[in-house]
């Protein structure tokens, strides 16, 4: 079954049907979602929904948008968490260039210091990184130490060379719903040179709704489109890559059952 490495049924959009959407997941071939987290509300209302469903787990951390919010007191917040059974990660963190809701040293500040957390409680991190791939790479490779229990650059939309630099380093790549959009050609030179084998499917619901369903608010069940055009553009079977990710899924995410 497909697993949804990025998801935000925390969002106040799915207040009224998130567990609809989550009691039919398995009839659309879903087995396992990441309730993705973005602040300290979304990361209590992820754990809540994880431990009310099997096919739930969660991550806990600060976006880099209300890094100007954040202070060193959050990491207690956020480490209160560590016993939970179904964490699985700590993001999404990292940088955002694009919007630059924040200041970028606070950015870069809220990124390290949640980075260093996630070495402490001993699990991967999810990295939100847009327009800021050179300041990315430049943090990890100056604190390699916090880098050990591995990295997910989530919702991958970098060109070919950065790809290459983040897989020659050992992390992961999530790819979610806008490589189904039309002339993406960006994203068909990065999938068709890169192996599969550090690659794993995410929705980012709800946002990046794939063709065909584009304009809809995005749900889990959709990223059988996202599995259809890797393997579109792979030339191999869906049911290859749907195999392939989902392993590679549960070898990052290690504590997910």
């Amino acid at each position: 079954m497909l697993i949804d490495t990025h998801a935000h049924l925390n969002d106040p959009r799915y207040r009224d049907n998130f567990k609809d959407i989550i009691q039919d997941l398995p009839r659309q071939n879903v087995g396992r979602i990441i309730c993705a987290s973005y602040d300290k509300r979304s990361s209590v209302k992820a754990q809540k929904i994880a431990s009310e469903f099997d096919i739930v787990y969660f991550s806990v951390g600060a976006h880099p948008h209300y890094a100007q919010d954040f202070v060193k007191d959050d990491l207690n917040f956020y480490q209160s968490f560590t016993d939970q059974k179904k964490l699985v990660a700590i993001g999404e963190i990292g940088l955002d260039y694009h919007y630059n809701f924040s200041p970028k040293d606070a950015q870069k500040s809220a990124f390290l210091y949640q980075l260093e957390m996630a070495y402490n409680m001993g699990l991967p991190v999810i990295i939100h990184s847009r327009e800021a791939y050179d300041d990315t790479l430049k943090i990890l490779d100056d604190n390699q130490e916090f880098t050990r229990n591995g990295i997910l650059v989530h919702c991958y939309t970098g060109n070919l060379y950065f790809a290459q630099e983040i897989l020659k380093r050992g992390f992961y790549l999530s790819f979610g719903g806008a490589i189904t959009y039309k002339n993406n050609h960006t994203a068909y030179e990065v999938i068709t040179n890169i192996p599969l084998d550090k690659v794993v499917l995410e929705t980012d619901c709800p946002y990046l709704t794939p063709v065909p369903h584009r304009g809809k608010i995005n749900e889990p069940k959709y990223i059988k489109f996202v599995a259809e055009k890797i393997a579109e553009w792979k030339n191999i079977a869906t049911e290859q890559v749907e195999q392939i990710t989902t392993q590679n899924a549960y070898n990052f995410f290690k504590k997910m059952k």
